[in-house]
């Protein structure tokens, strides 16, 4: 089993989930821990709360971690404590360090994974790309926006300009760690 702990918006789930994926065994299923996301949602002048947002994809491979197994996982308690001695099963944690590449090598055949980082890197996947390609695809676009895809399609010259200011602005911890691009950048990006 490989459980991963699900944690910034959806480009990050999407690494997590990839990364997770990455080393499934057999036809298991991922199991997602979105307790990070479900008590942390409240924004801060620090930290900006986010929601689970893979359901946006229905090919996914992975489901909710129960509480039952992240009990089994995470939890000191006396009766996990005593159904892990048990299990023939070794519970192995890889948590990243400041997105340093982790290695997978090495782990024990009888183990379940727990996954905690970003994990933002196509080398934990790449030899999966097809599959994720597959269950990263976006649904059906509904008649209006069909629409409004073939007009920008059937355009000469489109453009798309994403300015990414919300978050990045919130305090200046966050602003020294993402910085912001000044005016001038988007200036020129419009010339061309």
């Amino acid at each position: 089993m490989v459980i991963v702990k699900l944690q910034g918006g959806l480009g990050n789930q999407m690494f997590q989930y990839a990364v997770a994926r990455s080393l499934q065994k057999n036809d298991d299923q991922i199991q997602l821990d979105c307790d990070f996301l479900d008590h942390n949602c409240m924004d801060t002048e620090n930290f900006s709360a986010r929601k689970y947002d893979l359901g946006l994809f229905d090919k996914i491979k992975g489901k909710r971690a129960s509480s039952y197994i992240l009990g089994l996982i995470k939890s000191d308690s006396f009766f996990y404590k005593i159904i892990r001695s048990l299990s023939s099963s070794t519970i192995v944690f890889i948590a990243q360090k400041s997105n340093e590449l982790v290695s997978f090598a090495n782990l024990p055949q009888l183990s379940h994974i727990y996954l905690d980082g970003y994990f933002q890197s196509e080398k934990y996947f790449k030899v999966i790309r097809k599959q994720l390609l597959i269950e990263f695809s976006f649904p059906k676009l509904d008649p209006f926006s069909e629409q409004i895809a073939n007009e920008i399609a059937q355009a000469c010259n489109s453009v798309s300009l994403h300015i990414r200011r919300g978050d990045y602005l919130k305090s200046e911890v966050v602003h020294e760690m993402h910085g912001i691009l000044p005016l001038g950048y988007y200036d020129n990006a419009l010339n061309m």
